[in-house]
Parts: C-alpha cells; structure tokens; sequence
C-alpha cells in the first residue's frame, strides 16, 4: 500500500478525506527491499503515490540509499510529479505538538 497511489491518493486522500501526514511502513521490508531496484525506487514511488514522510529504520545505510532515490527523482525531468510532490510535502501543515 505504501507506494500505491490508488491506496494512498485514491482511499485515503480522497475517499476518506484524510489530509494529514501520511508515513510508510519500513521500506527494509522484503516486498521493497528485495527488489532489483529496492529502497531508492521504492521511496520515489511512496511519493508520487502520494506518501509525505517515507520510513528507514534498522539500516542506517540504507537511509542514504532511500534519500538519493528521492533526490534521482526529483532531478529526473521525467519525473515532474515528483519534484511537485516534494513541494506538496514541504508546504504541509504540521499539526502542533
């Protein structure tokens, strides 16, 4: 679900109405990580589904590896919706503590 758009975009955005911060579960897990392209694709995905703040927890190495997938799409030119996700992201409320 976290790098699905219909799940994120379209159930929680829209048909519940959600408009608060959405976070992923750990991208470590096997159903990203495992893949040829793992965590770096996988975090670009959470964002253009739609995911505000994308989770990296046990692997600190695997952080950077997460960040420089999110920065590869926010260059890449073909990736427009990304780098408007970004600043989508960016100018979210954050609720007070």
């Amino acid at each position: 679900a976290s790098i699905s758009a219909a799940v994120v975009t379209g159930v929680l955005r829209r048909d519940l109405d959600f408009d608060g911060i959405v976070i992923t579960d750990d991208l470590c897990m096997a159903a990203i990580s495992d893949r040829r392209d793992g965590i770096a694709v996988g975090a670009a995905a959470a964002l253009d589904a739609g995911v505000d703040l994308v989770l990296v927890s046990y692997d600190p190495a695997q952080v950077y590896v997460a960040l420089a997938g999110l920065l590869r799409a926010g260059d890449d030119a073909r990736r427009a919706a990304s780098r408007k996700r970004l600043d989508a992201v960016v100018a979210r409320p954050t609720p007070a503590p």
